[in-house]
């Protein structure tokens, strides 16, 4: 058997699944006599499809010219390839995986696919002779390919798929001119209000950044130092007072007594501050550390 001189002949068609994508040179011998090879560039899993890529079937096995027919062959061929695109019966075959789930941040789902004729009644009429011709002119067959698209419904559905395109092309469009007006909304807040607040905002918080370093422990020992000093000096000018007789033994005791009462006072929450200031590091509040100086 001599070995077959390929005649390629390159199609895509957006009508076709993806096996007839891939589904896109026959080769078969210049007498036309001898068995045709199909074969299918890339691969797909299928048990009529070897790894190689080369198709075989029980039509093609049975091939005797001129009792079969090359279009009825090639016809069952897209058929099977059509109806079962990623069969599992070969050694090589594999199942696809599941489809993933719809995500609704990904838009509106895709519209169908466009349907595939499994028959082709023009294509199963013709001679050999005839299809061959067709095959080796492109001209003849972009004709012979319009014709099919027009009676198996295809052409319509890939103008209605090609007005669905330009309609969401035109949203798109619209969405452009909309985000161009909120940016320049945005610019003009920003130019108006956002100064104004942000300096509200500034000034408030430099308010709570002073009032929050009164309530520092350090702020607040340094409040218990300076209030014991001013008692103990004012303790010391009463003793002077009341040894120079300027004051009264009983107005002495009591106001000397309200004074070294109040000294106790500070020497406790002092040391009380002390000790939150270790425990609880700086931020102790000053509730925690003894109260109000």
């Amino acid at each position: 058997m001599r070995s077959p001189s390929p005649l390629a002949l390159v199609k895509r068609q957006p009508w076709r699944s993806h096996c007839h994508q891939a589904f896109r040179r026959w080769y078969f011998s210049t007498a036309f006599q001898e068995r045709p090879l199909l074969k299918l560039q890339p691969a797909v899993p299928d048990p009529w499809v070897e790894p190689s890529g080369h198709v075989l079937f029980d039509d093609l096995r049975r091939w005797q010219h001129p009792h079969t027919r090359l279009a009825a062959v090639v016809r069952a061929a897209l058929s099977h390839l059509s109806s079962a695109p990623a069969a599992s019966g070969g050694a090589h075959a594999s199942p696809p995986p599941p489809p993933p789930p719809p995500n609704p941040a990904e838009g509106p789902p895709r519209p169908p696919a466009i349907p595939v004729p499994s028959e082709f009644p023009a294509i199963d009429a013709m001679g050999v002779e005839e299809l061959t011709k067709i095959l080796l002119d492109p001209k003849a067959y972009e004709e012979l390919f319009r014709e099919e698209l027009r009676k198996a419904g295809a052409g319509t559905a890939l103008e209605e798929r090609a007005a669905r395109n330009a309609q969401l092309a035109q949203e798109n469009l619209d969405m452009e001119s909309k985000f161009v007006e909120f940016k320049n909304h945005i610019a003009i807040v920003r130019s108006s209000e956002y100064g104004a607040t942000k300096q509200a905002f500034d000034e408030r918080v430099a308010r709570l950044s002073e009032a929050a370093a009164a309530l520092k422990p350090d702020k607040f020992l340094e409040a218990l130092e300076r209030r014991g000093a001013e008692l103990e000096e004012q303790s010391e000018d009463l003793f002077a007072r009341f040894m120079s007789e300027d004051l009264a033994v009983g107005d002495f005791v009591d106001q000397y007594l309200k004074i070294r009462t109040e000294v106790n006072e500070r020497l406790h929450r002092h040391q009380a501050a002390q000790v939150g200031n270790l425990l609880w590091g700086p931020g102790c509040p000053a509730g925690s550390c003894g109260g109000e100086p």
